[in-house]
């Protein structure tokens, strides 16, 4: 995957979650995909979106 990423406190912004709430997602392995640069965790928007879509629920 290619282009711009977000550091976890952005990639939370981006979904309207706290930053605290997107790291237990993390932990619990059900946040969305994440990737290491070295010592930071990013997120591609690409896979966020998708997480986001499979979140939605119909009424």
């Amino acid at each position: 995957m290619t282009g711009y990423v977000l550091r976890t406190p952005a990639a939370a912004e981006y979904c309207g979650l706290r930053t605290q709430t997107l790291y237990n997602l993390k932990s619990e392995g059900k946040g969305p995909k994440a990737y290491k640069q070295g010592r930071i965790t990013v997120y591609y928007p690409a896979d966020l979106d998708q997480w986001l879509s499979q979140r939605l629920v119909t009424a």
